[in-house]
């Protein structure tokens, strides 16, 4: 395995007047988090500088140090530190050679998953082999059940450095898995590069709430990559895809009542239910996993999109009825219809059936009322006063045979 190119940074051991005067700055803030956000760390980093679990950047310190100086007094400074001053801490900083991050992955393919069982048949358990290694016993854990698709490659060369010592270098290694070089074993992952930005990670995830698969799980995760690198996470992510679903959704079904198209709009309004009801499940989830000071006020978001819900339906049954009611002005006369009135009209069709009495909506003569029914095919109509009385084809399921033979000798002429 290639050997990495490697650079030089300053480090201070973590001695005990370094941790103090680290808790010296994160007493300055309310929160690990806030101190680690002033000076541009992870708060687990400076959680760790407390309590001696790494060594600390010079650089990082000398960020810590100009705050403690500028909140305490040299002599209360001296008086925490046994008398050692900040400037005398910084001498102690060392040139350090050390590697930049390893990102690259390999494949655990049959080949490297013999090369790791091997490695584990010389300790007593599988959580004893990956403490030799360093690894998290549960880390190495997934690797054997290979419930994890890759391992870092530092990883790899420890166990292979380890199988040296116990008698399998790596020629041995390469006969004992049949193969003639460390490129049929050793295959590295690549990592697909995302040119997503936040308009196209919005549109890859409204697909994904069409899909009705929002969770981390479910979805590429190319899209989780680009969630937390715009957002920080794809729970941020998936509540700025929601706000534009419901702009969306909402603005349609405004246009559908605009020309009166009920049944699009209805249509519409259950599909925006249907999506609200599945962002609600993923907040629920997305906040019970997360600790208690990072979880959000979910509930009122989730309240929020049902209000513009109930808005959209009580405007549509507005309309209906705002409808219906124009429609029956010209049936004034025929039927008695009182101010607030809700009355249903049945669209007209072909194939159904009507009864007498029953009022209807034709798509060209508007609202009408039945007043006889014959032949069990026919019926007369009474429309406005434009119209007047029409006849009109119904139940017209089975065609007689003689309107079959009329169709067919016209089509030849």
């Amino acid at each position: 395995m290639a050997a990495q190119k490697k650079y030089s940074c300053k480090v201070l051991r973590n001695t005990e007047a370094v941790r103090t005067i680290v808790r010296m700055y994160v007493s300055l803030h309310p929160s690990y988090q806030h101190a680690a956000k002033a000076i541009g760390v992870n708060k687990d980093t400076i959680a760790h500088y407390c309590t001696q679990q790494s060594n600390i950047a010079l650089v990082v310190f000398e960020k810590i140090a100009k705050e403690v100086e500028a909140n305490y007094s040299p002599d209360e400074i001296l008086a925490a530190t046994g008398g050692l001053p900040l400037k005398a801490i910084k001498a102690k900083a060392r040139q350090r050679n050390g590697l930049p991050i390893d990102k690259v992955m390999f494949h655990i393919n049959d080949a490297l998953y013999e090369i790791i069982k091997l490695y584990c048949s010389f300790h007593k358990s599988y959580a004893q082999g990956a403490r030799a290694l360093g690894i998290n016993p549960r880390t190495f854990k997934s690797y054997l059940l290979r419930q994890t698709a890759t391992i870092p490659r530092k990883y790899v060369q420890r166990i292979l450095d380890a199988l040296k010592t116990f008698g399998y270098p790596e020629e041995e290694l390469l006969k004992r898995l049949d193969v003639h070089h460390w490129n049929e074993v050793l295959i590295e992952r690549r990592r697909s590069k995302t040119a997503y930005d936040r308009d196209t990670l919005k549109e890859e995830l409204l697909e994904c709430f069409e899909r009705g698969k929002i969770r981390q799980r479910d979805v590429a995760p190319a899209i989780h990559t680009a969630s937390k690198r715009l957002y920080g996470s794809q729970g941020r992510a998936v509540r700025e895809a929601m706000k534009e679903l419901a702009k969306r959704m909402t603005t349609q079904a405004h246009d559908y009542l605009m020309i009166n198209d009920f049944d699009r709009a209805s249509a519409t309004i259950e599909k925006f239910r249907s999506h609200i009801e599945l962002y609600e499940d993923h907040e629920r989830a997305v906040n019970k996993a997360l600790r208690r000071e990072r979880r959000i006020d979910w509930e009122s978001l989730v309240a929020g999109y049902y209000d513009m819900l109930d808005e959209l339906v009580e405007e549509l049954e507005e309309r209906r009825r705002e409808f219906q009611r124009r429609k029956l002005k010209d049936l004034e006369g025929i039927v008695p219809i009182g101010e607030n009135e809700s009355v249903e009209l049945r669209p007209y069709s072909l194939q159904e059936s009507y009864r007498k009495g029953e009022l209807l909506n034709h798509p060209a003569y508007g609202a009408g009322k039945v007043l006889r029914i014959f032949n069990n095919r026919h019926m007369v109509v009474q429309f406005g006063k434009r119209y007047g009385k029409k006849v009109l084809l119904m139940n017209d399921k089975n065609p007689r045979p003689e309107f079959q033979t009329l169709d067919t000798s016209l089509s030849r002429g």
